[in-house]
């Protein structure tokens, strides 16, 4: 009786230490996730940012050549036009990074001739 209760004894204390460490492991997961969630609300607050700056500023242009305010011309039609492509290119990096954390982007293997883009802009390398 004395040994069963031993055993029964043991086989608790040994429960009890498999718990706190599965305890444990899922805080230290909580924690992990908490942090990785409230990181992701930043990136997602500074995208928006990023985004709203250059729309914000287009905007201005555009509703001021509209009022006659500026005087509508081609060189301020092409400006604007540059800003849109520079958001759409803001756009595609953030497409293209969502793919990778999501894990949908498809790499593939080739040779890259690094001299060829060592003299164009750093947007030339990635191919859509």
């Amino acid at each position: 009786m004395i040994e069963t209760r031993s055993c029964l004894c043991t086989k608790s204390l040994h429960l009890r230490g498999k718990f706190a460490l599965l305890d444990e492991t899922l805080m230290n997961w909580r924690q992990h996730w908490i942090k990785n969630e409230q990181a992701r609300k930043r990136w997602i607050a500074d995208i928006s940012h990023e985004l709203r700056t250059p729309v914000a500023v287009l905007k201005g242009k555009i509703v001021a050549m509209l009022d006659g305010v500026r005087a509508l011309s081609i060189e301020r039609i092409q400006s604007a036009n540059e800003e849109v492509k520079e958001l759409e290119q803001l756009l595609d990096n953030l497409y293209e990074l969502t793919r990778t954390d999501l894990g949908t982007m498809h790499y593939s293997k080739g040779r890259l001739n690094l001299f060829h883009y060592s003299i164009m802009k750093p947007s030339g390398i990635i191919r859509c």
